[in-house]
C-alpha cells in the first residue's frame, strides 16, 4: 500500500489489523456441572450391588414348598426393590447436591432417572446372581473397576475395538449418557437411555423369575 501511495483511514486500521472477527457462542452450557455426569455412577452401582447381596442372602434362608411360593417371594422382592430404588434415587441426588456442591436445575427429574437406573442394575444383578451365586458379585465388582476409566474418557480416545464391541454392552453406559443428556442437552425423562435401562431391567427380571424353575429349587419342592 505504501508503494502505491495509498492512505488508510484511521477507521479501517482495526479491520486490517484483525481481519477475522471471532465470536464464541455457548450452545450447551455446563455451568458448574462439568463432571456431574460421572459422580452418580459409583454410588448407584455400589448401592445396587450391596442391596442385591443382602437380598440374595435373605432369599437363601427362604425354604419354599411349591413354585408358587418362590414366585410370590420373588414378586415381593421386586416390589421391595422398586421402593428401595426410589429412595436411593432421591437420596443420591440429595447427597451429591448437599455434600459435593452440585446444584441441578431439575432434581426430581434426575432422581427419577437414577431410580430407574438403580432398579435396572439391581434386577440385572439379581438375575445373574440367582443363577451363578457369589461369583456374580465378583464379576460386577470387577466390571465397575475396569469400566470406570472408560466411562470418563471421550469415546474417540478409545481403541476402535472398544468402541465397537465393548462399550455398547456396558449397562452403566446408559446411566452416564442419560444423565449427560438430561443435564447438558435438556432431554426429558423418557429419553433413549431411559428405554435402554428399562430393557436392562426387563432382562434382569426375566432371568430372576426363570431361576424359579432351576435345579436349586426343585430339590425343596414337595
Amino acid at each position: 500500500m505504501a508503494a502505491l501511495n495509498l492512505s488508510v483511514p484511521a477507521s479501517k486500521t482495526e479491520a486490517i489489523a484483525n481481519p477475522i472477527n471471532v465470536k464464541t457462542s455457548i450452545v450447551h452450557s455446563t455451568k458448574n456441572l462439568e463432571a456431574a455426569s460421572s459422580v452418580f455412577f459409583q454410588p448407584i452401582w455400589i448401592t445396587s450391588l450391596v442391596t442385591t447381596m443382602l437380598l440374595y442372602f435373605a432369599s437363601r434362608a427362604f425354604q419354599p414348598k411349591h413354585k408358587k411360593d418362590v414366585l410370590a417371594f420373588k414378586g415381593t422382592v421386586v416390589r421391595i426393590v422398586a421402593l428401595l430404588s426410589l429412595i436411593v434415587g432421591f437420596v443420591t441426588t440429595f447427597y451429591v447436591s448437599q455434600f459435593l456442591g452440585y446444584h441441578f436445575p431439575d432434581s426430581p427429574l434426575i432422581s427419577l432417572f437414577l431410580a430407574i437406573a438403580t432398579f435396572a442394575f439391581i434386577m440385572l444383578f439379581s438375575g445373574v446372581i440367582a443363577w451363578i451365586g457369589i461369583p456374580g458379585v465378583v464379576i460386577f465388582a470387577l466390571l465397575m473397576f475396569f469400566s470406570l476409566p472408560l466411562m470418563v474418557m471421550a469415546p474417540q480416545m478409545l481403541p476402535q475395538a472398544y468402541q465397537d464391541y465393548f462399550l455398547p454392552w456396558l449397562p452403566m453406559r446408559f446411566l452416564y449418557e442419560g444423565i449427560r443428556e438430561i443435564l447438558y442437552f435438556k432431554a426429558g425423562f423418557l429419553n433413549q437411555n431411559t428405554w435402554s435401562l428399562i430393557i436392562v431391567a426387563g432382562i434382569g427380571l426375566l432371568m430372576f423369575f426363570l431361576e424359579t424353575f432351576g435345579k436349586r429349587h426343585q430339590k425343596t419342592f414337595i
